[in-house]
């Protein structure tokens, strides 16, 4: 069916294909499940058998045919529902949520509401997702399932994929998916004999037998042996497929088709026009069609997209080699030919295969220019480019894509990478700037601002002679400035050091002259703010904001006037004015739904769900746990870092301290990597809360010690005391001991004292997040056990010596022993907390 969204009906069957009604019954019967999973290798069959069945069954069916590009949340979203819009082409209410402008922002919710159009009747339906295991995101494949089942009750969804079927279904295991898999998939002896018989060719049970043995019953070799004149088979499934492909298929085609198939096979998917940019043929397109009519194993996934057989184009692909073809050669084709049709996406991926360093620098500048991607886009752009090889002499050649690679390592929380780029794009800088002029302001703020090697101060001594130089309309400037966080003092750079009024008013003056107009002015404004509100310092912080409230902060970008919001909405919150603050928030929130960043949503959420964790809320926990963006990654991206501080908390507030534990490491490395001292003291804090719940007090002491370490330097108050009764008993212990000089040499007693006091206004109205987190049970010696055993009898140290005949000194040093252990300082308070934890 052709739509003005595409073509999305499955390829056609083999024009000689055996019925295989065994295998059909089975998909009949776990058709009921709703959800089924095809997972063999290639060549098993997956396609034929799903369309065989299709077929039969009579269902409308939505194909999908998937490649590891679409991997980007929005782009995947997007194919699925132009899918579903090959199913209603007239559905106004579908096409307008299609077309909203903010679809790239919440692509999956978007989704929702499109399937919410979809009328629910029970026709029977399919939805095949094919080449599923090329989809690795994981927020993909963590949402897919909330949308799956939204689908109307006459819906199938099928999963073709090579993938291991655990692997594949996790997801989907509420929904107890069905698996056909490749012993369900393999050829009987009567499928054998049947599909012989449709090639006129007629075999006893004997020799179809034969051919089972000598395939494994595997489709794509039983067919190959089917097309062959050989008899006597003893050759396994693959030697059949390259024996047939090189006499039945090869051999027969002419010099000029065997060149068209070489060249074409170098790339993915095919369309008429890009195979005559590949060969040079005019009758490109009639080619394509007479492959995909005469040959098994051409398909057609559209009237203007072709695909090889993946086993079939390995072959071509071995023959391209042989015949001396490079295959950057046609990727340099093919992203040019893209370049030209605009679309620069798609481009990109070809320029990156290509290897050649002019083509990727110009689909580079056009993705970023044209394509206008959002931060997921460029973190998936970093995916790309990290796992193709970008050799060290075409970055040499072409430096500039040094400053790519250092922005895509920043984005994707990749300190060292980043930090390595930079190093190799610097001393290229002045070349750059010559021929390049446009780049400067980029290149910069990217080399002078962002590398957190270096200081602020510093970066104020370097950014003096260059500004001149840089325009202030460059268009990377405000997004990375802002990285679509919630607050500016903690966004691209942590602004901690700006607490220097001296350093401030440098900086505020190199921000004019990077954003001359009102732009400039809001963000240092929000920057002070912040910093004035983490000072406590709320009367300063009420004039900054009525400075801030002034400069028609509305008429900006959607970034940043998000961020105004909640930078108003911090100081109400920290006031005690919730009304107001909750005002402030409810304008964020328009904000978010205005804006195609989906960052901000992501954010808003995150700042709502922090609230309601801060008194400790299961519920708020299990919801953000549960949306589709929170995945756990090894490396954090640093723009998200804010979202990954709430992940953190809702680990903690559910009780799940493992995993509090892996994802507060992951922050103190992000942070310590990054320089960001307002986020090293937030883990610390975070650490602090869990280690003290689980009865680590001396790990729990010596945390906080480092967060106060940090943060006393600047004055910071609230990124300690906003944490309320998670953090009281611990900041209550140090204060003691600071007191009496066990520890804290270098922290000063009246910021201790003014943190403590604060802390428990706090905790009056916030719990905290570790309420849940269960006391880990101390690892006591067999003698330890026994001290507390007999001190649980209310013995003396004297007695037990009689007792147990140990001296003295042996006594004493297993009691202190299970003390130190249980972070307790007598025995009663030893006593207790050993049958509180079942050691007793």
């Amino acid at each position: 069916m052709n739509t003005p969204y595409g073509n999305y009906t499955p390829p056609r069957l083999p024009d000689a294909c055996a019925p295989r009604e065994r295998l059909s019954n089975l998909f009949d019967r776990e058709a009921r499940k709703r959800v089924i999973f095809l997972c063999a290798p290639a060549g098993c069959g997956k396609t034929v058998a799903s369309l065989l069945w299709l077929a039969r069954a009579e269902r409308e069916t939505v194909w999908l045919s998937l490649d590891r590009y679409d991997n980007t949340l929005s782009v995947f979203f997007r194919l699925l529902c132009a899918g579903l819009m090959s199913l209603q082409a007239d559905n106004a209410a579908m096409a307008a949520v299609f077309q909203s402008p903010t679809f790239s922002a919440t692509p999956a919710e978007h989704t929702v509401a499109l399937l919410c159009e979809l009328p629910p009747d029970d026709r029977p339906r399919a939805l095949v997702f094919d080449d599923f295991h090329t989809v690795a995101n994981p927020e993909i494949r963590k949402t897919l399932p909330f949308v799956i089942k939204r689908l109307p009750p006459g819906f199938v969804t099928l999963f073709l994929s090579r993938g291991a079927y655990e692997a594949e279904a996790a997801p989907f295991a509420d929904a107890a998916p069905a698996f056909i898999g490749p012993e369900a998939l393999a050829f009987t002896t009567g499928d054998i004999q049947s599909c012989f018989s449709l090639r006129g060719r007629t075999l006893t049970a004997a020799e179809a037998e034969a051919v089972r043995a000598a395939t494994d019953g595997w489709a794509i070799g039983v067919s190959a042996l089917a097309l062959s004149d050989e008899t006597g088979w003893t050759e396994n499934s693959e030697q059949a497929l390259r024996r047939y492909l090189e006499t039945r298929v090869w051999d027969i085609w002419d010099e000029s088709l065997r060149d068209f198939m070489r060249k074409t096979s170098l790339v993915e998917e095919m369309s008429p026009a890009l195979c005559a940019a590949l060969t040079g043929r005019a009758d490109a397109g009639a080619t394509l069609m007479s492959l995909f009519e005469t040959n098994a194993f051409v398909r057609r996934l559209s009237p203007e997209v072709y695909r090889y057989h993946p086993l079939f184009r390995a072959f071509l692909r071995e023959k391209a080699r042989e015949a001396g073809l490079p295959e950057a050669g046609a990727h340099r084709l093919a992203a040019d030919y893209f370049a030209a049709a605009g679309d620069s996406l798609t481009a990109l991926r070809h320029a990156v295969l290509s290897g050649d360093g002019e083509t990727l620098r110009q689909a580079v500048r056009g993705f970023v220019r044209y394509a206008a991607p959002s931060l997921e886009e460029y973190v998936s752009l970093a995916d790309v480019l990290a796992q193709e090889v970008l050799s060290e002499t075409v970055c040499e050649a072409y430096p500039d894509l040094y400053a790519s690679r250092a922005w895509l390592c920043y984005l994707s929380g990749d300190a060292r990478g980043m930090g390595r780029f930079i190093d190799k794009l610097r001393p290229h800088l002045p070349d750059i700037a010559a021929e390049q002029p446009e780049l400067v302001g980029t290149l910069v703020l990217l080399v002078e601002y962002l590398d957190s090697r270096v200081s602020l101060p510093e970066q104020a001594d370097r950014f003096a002679p260059v500004l001149p130089h840089i325009k202030p309309q460059d268009r990377l400037l405000l997004g990375t400035l802002t990285l679509e966080l919630p607050f500016l003092h903690r966004g691209a750079r942590d602004c901690s050091a700006l607490t220097d009024p001296a350093l401030m008013a440098r900086w505020r003056d190199t921000l004019d002259a990077l954003l001359p107009g009102r732009e400039g002015r809001i963000i240092a404004a929000c920057v002070s703010l912040g910093l004035l509100v983490e000072q406590d310092r709320l009367a300063e912080a009420r004039t900054q904001a009525e400075e801030l409230d002034g400069l028609c902060w509305e008429e900006v970008c959607p970034e940043l006037a998000f961020s105004v919001c909640l930078h108003r909405g911090a100081l109400e919150q920290a006031d005690g004015n919730a009304p107001r603050a909750a005002a402030w928030a409810a304008r964020g929130e328009r904000l978010t739904a205005e804006s195609k960043a989906s960052a901000l949503r992501r954010n808003f959420m995150a700042y709502q769900t922090n609230e309601r964790l801060a008194d400790g809320s299961q519920a708020a926990a299990r919801a953000w746990l549960s949306a589709y963006f929170v995945t756990g990654e090894e490396r954090l991206p640093l723009y998200q870092v804010y979202q990954h501080f709430t992940t953190a908390r809702a680990h903690l507030v559910l009780g799940q301290a493992d995993e509090a534990e892996t994802h507060i490491a992951r922050l103190e490395r992000l942070a310590a990597d990054f320089n960001r001292p307002l986020d090293t003291a937030e883990a610390g804090v975070l650490r602090t809360a869990l280690t003290w719940a689980r009865g680590h007090r001396g790990e729990a002491l010596d945390a906080l010690e480092g967060v106060l370490a940090v943060t006393q330097p600047y004055g910071f108050v609230r990124v300690i005391t906003d944490e309320g009764g998670a953090i009281l008993p611990a900041l209550t212990r140090l204060a003691a001991e600071v007191r009496r000089g066990v520890r804290g040499g270098a922290l000063r007693m009246d910021y201790v004292n003014g943190l403590l006091l604060a802390t428990r206004l706090r905790a009056e109205h916030r719990k905290g997040v570790a309420l849940h987190v269960a006391e880990a049970a101390a690892r006591l010696s067999l003698r330890q056990r026994l001290m507390l055993s007999l001190l649980a009898q209310g013995k003396t140290n004297a007695e037990i010596v009689a007792l147990t005949g140990l001296s003295i000194h042996t006594v004493k040093s297993h009691t202190a022993a299970a003390y130190r252990k249980l972070g307790v300082n007598s025995a009663a308070e030893a006593v207790l907390k050993a049958q509180k934890q079942g050691l007793l």
